[in-house]
């Protein structure tokens, strides 16, 4: 299997976009950004407050689309499964003795890395890990007034 192909936002946004391979940047759908969505009903503590945290970044950023909604919902869910496999595994340990007298890996602890794993990688899809945020060059809102006349018309 080959490399995976960047999306032309991020080709964009790193400044290797080239219309000759990638084709005409205006003819690329480009999703509706999320408004004021609510948090699933679904999510515990750990993960309504990390909805509740990183939700508004990523709207300021214009990251989130209403496409990667499902994606990020599902980033806040892990979020819940691994404190869950967290708070399991230590009242019940990292290990545990087969009846046949062998030490083994807790299934929860496998679980728990299998949890962490696709975080990771919804959290790459993101940019909210320091490697993936900085392949990504986003230019800092403009906070000073601007200068001149208004255009016509406006």
């Amino acid at each position: 299997m080959g490399r995976h192909r960047e999306p032309p936002a991020v080709k964009m946004a790193k400044g290797t976009f080239r219309a000759d391979r990638d084709g005409n940047p205006d003819l690329i759908p480009m999703p509706e950004i999320v408004g004021d969505a609510k948090p699933p009903g679904h999510l515990k503590e750990r993960g309504l407050n990390y909805w509740n945290l990183i939700y508004p970044e990523l709207i300021k950023l214009n990251v989130l689309t209403i496409v990667d909604l499902p994606a990020f919902e599902e980033l806040c869910s892990l979020m819940d499964k691994i404190h869950e496999m967290e708070v399991f595994l230590a009242e019940k340990g990292q290990w545990y003795t087969s009846p046949k007298g062998a030490i083994l890996r807790h299934p929860a602890a496998i679980q728990r890395t299998q949890y962490v794993s696709e975080r990771n990688t919804l959290m790459d899809r993101f940019g909210l890990n320091p490697t993936s945020r900085g392949k990504l060059q986003i230019k800092p809102r403009d906070t000073k007034p601007k200068k001149g006349f208004a255009p016509l018309g406006k």
